[in-house]
């Protein structure tokens, strides 16, 4: 994978503990048993590499939705808190 927010934070694997996208997506995969694709991940169109989109959050959000309806309220949750007033 590449692309991943902090992944480029030091040396070697170190970055899936570093990056809360890496280690985001990890929790799923191992959770949920999604796909790169359902996770929001996006394939390169020149190597065999998954690459985290600049709204990977917003998609990760979007599948968790839809394997487990809790999360919807989490995401308003969310969202909500994010919005300045």
């Amino acid at each position: 994978m590449s692309d991943a927010e902090g992944a480029r934070t030091g040396n070697g694997h170190a970055y899936f503990r570093r990056s809360p996208w890496v280690s985001s997506d990890i929790l799923v995969t191992l959770m949920y048993g999604l796909s790169a694709e359902q996770r929001g991940l996006v394939r390169s169109p020149d190597l065999p590499v998954w690459q985290f989109p600049p709204d990977y959050i917003n998609r990760l959000w979007a599948a968790l939705i839809k394997v487990s309806p809790g999360f919807a309220e989490a995401y308003r949750d969310r969202q909500a808190a994010t919005v300045e007033p």
